[in-house]
């Protein structure tokens, strides 16, 4: 049996290539969108800007202007790009992605922000170098694939380097066949834009001002627009490579890769259970239907814990197991030995900020002392006015002396009428808080109501509701109570997302996109589904077995979905 780190080492080249253009095939639209939404704008204004300041007579009046904007449709590029590689890594991991707070968005802008304009300067010195150049490339896509939403900017930093010194080999083959397949593309790409004009005029007889040109067409804009569209086809599979390699270097200490390996092994083991349940079925006859499911289940649950552990285990106790082996002295010399950088010495990365920093200090210690000194004139001459010497209140006469004492009254009651509302607020928040914990309001959601919704109630509020139901001889309302009881805990599971406008096929859609690793949730959703449709909206009649067989899908959602 070979080890994880043997496995890790023996990955070549080719072979973390072919694994990124697997994972880019099966990618949904909307994360490949991701990428896109970033990169799209940010090559097109560079397009422009390129003609412009090429050709244009005035493009030195607004060449700064320009190039600033261009410079935040970067910056723009490099964060959609990171959280392009974010969902890709959490998709490698089975994981949902959290949610994108305020916080979490400003920590990613800072962080792209501050690693990823020195591309600029880094690259082109560290190619004229050569040697260093191809662990500095991988520095700044490890920066993208590393949580730089949820980690500082120096932990980011020292992240990606660390990674980007892994695997050597690998990665200076992968960068050599990743320049050719650049190359390749690029003529294609170019071939294609030039010939594009004559074919059309040749075939179909469209003439355009590119035809007409000919040899005017080989200029510099047609280069820049062919590396454009080679960088828009061809970056997303190092994107992929790169979280591939930041995934296998993290799976050194976390022993993630394993994890992900057994839970492949669970899936592939409730499938054959399936498989063979059904072929002995196919040849031993006729079995009900009910019993059937149940046995499927059963069986699933019963091959992928012989076939993962001879006994139940836990995910996490799986996963503390794991890191406890690993961290054990006999493993640990198989380990990649890391250099201890000291907290005191400093990248060039953390040089730079405090450069920086010291210098938006320089900047804005002028500005503070400016305010602080308008603030104190301010202040002098407010107190100055409201409590003056005897000497002034004599020379100001009798008529002022009034006028400030009903100005401090008025000072006087503004503040205590201020103190007076925040104290209002507080006692309101507080008699607040025991009312919002209540389980169940007095008033229960009309069941009857198309326009109740299943966040009305939690799940068991209306499991409670539909045993009331039941109980009474009910059962249409009870199937409906016992409908949205399944749509809460669904929702509370993060599996679908309750809206007004939804129908229960857009959720069934749902639940297949974010939950078809479990095929049993699946079918007891979509049967219980087609049970309570066929009585609430059909003519069909709601009966005591209607209703047991309704409970009995609920109770495998139940327990499907609590593992979720």
């Amino acid at each position: 049996m070979k080890t994880r780190k043997d496995r890790a080492d023996e990955k070549g080249a080719i072979d973390i290539i072919e694994e990124a253009t697997r994972m880019l095939r099966l990618l949904p639209a909307g994360t490949l969108g991701l990428y896109y939404a970033g990169s799209l704008p940010f090559v097109l204004a560079f397009l422009y800007f390129w003609a412009d300041m090429s050709r244009g007579a005035f493009a030195h009046q607004y060449a700064a202007k320009a190039a600033f904007s261009l410079t935040v449709l970067y910056i723009w590029m490099k964060c959609w790009q990171a959280a392009f590689c974010i969902r890709l890594k959490a998709d490698l991991l089975g994981q949902t992605p959290p949610a994108w707070t305020a916080r979490r968005i400003l920590r990613l802008i800072a962080v792209q922000t501050a690693i990823q304009p020195f591309a600029f300067v880094a690259l082109p010195v560290a190619s004229a170098l050569m040697l260093p150049f191809v662990r500095v490339y991988a520095y700044f896509h490890h920066a993208s694939a590393a949580e730089g939403a949820a980690a500082d900017i120096r932990d980011v930093s020292r992240q990606a380097w660390r990674e980007a010194g892994l695997f050597p080999a690998q990665a200076h083959i992968f960068v050599m066949i990743y320049s050719l397949l650049g190359i390749v593309v690029f003529l294609n790409c170019g071939t294609i834009i030039y010939l594009a004009p004559a074919m059309l005029s040749t075939f179909l007889g469209i003439e355009t001002d590119f035809s007409r040109a000919s040899w005017g067409m080989l200029n510099t804009t047609l280069l820049m627009t062919a590396a454009a569209v080679t960088y828009l086809l061809t970056n997303p599979l190092a994107r992929a490579v790169f979280v591939l390699r930041s995934f296998y270097g993290e799976s050194l200490k976390t022993g993630a890769d394993l994890t992900v390996e057994l839970a492949k092994i669970r899936e592939a083991a409730k499938a054959a259970a399936v498989i063979l349940l059904f072929g002995a079925l196919a040849f031993g006859g006729t079995v009900d239907a009910a019993a059937g499911e149940r046995a499927v289940a059963a069986a699933a649950v019963q091959t992928a814990s012989s076939a993962i552990a001879p006994s139940a285990v836990a995910a996490s106790d799986l996963d503390r197991s794991i890191r406890e082996v690993i961290a054990k002295r006999e493993y640990s010399w198989r380990m990649p030995k890391e250099k201890i950088v000291p907290e005191e010495e400093q990248g060039i990365v953390g040089r730079f900020l405090a450069a920086v920093k010291d210098t938006l200090k320089d900047w804005l210690r002028p500005a503070g002392k400016w305010i602080n000194k308008a603030l104190n004139w301010l202040a002098e001459r407010i107190l100055g006015w409201l409590m003056p010497s005897h000497a002034e209140k004599k020379a100001e006469g009798g008529w002022i002396e009034p006028l400030r004492i009903a100005l401090l009254a008025l000072i006087a009651a503004a503040a205590a009428f201020l103190l007076f509302v925040l104290w209002r607020v507080y006692r309101s928040r507080r008699t607040e808080k025991p009312a919002a914990a209540l389980p169940l309001a007095a008033s229960a959601p009309d069941i009857t109501k198309e326009e109740t919704q299943a966040d009305e109630l939690p799940a068991d509020g209306w499991m409670r509701m539909g045993d009331d139901f039941a109980s009474k001889g009910d059962m249409r309302s009870a199937l409906r109570a016992y409908f949205l009881a399944i749509l809460a805990l669904l929702a509370r599971r993060n599996a679908i997302v309750i809206a007004r406008f939804k129908s229960n096929r857009e959720y069934e859609r749902e639940l297949y996109r974010k939950a078809h690793h479990a095929p049993e949730l699946l079918a007891a959703f979509s049967g219980n589904m087609h049970l309570f449709e066929g009585i609430w909206y059909g003519a069909h009649e709601a009966t005591a077995d209607t209703v047991r067989t309704f409970k009995e899908n609920q109770s495998r959602i139940t327990a499907v979905a609590n593992q979720l």
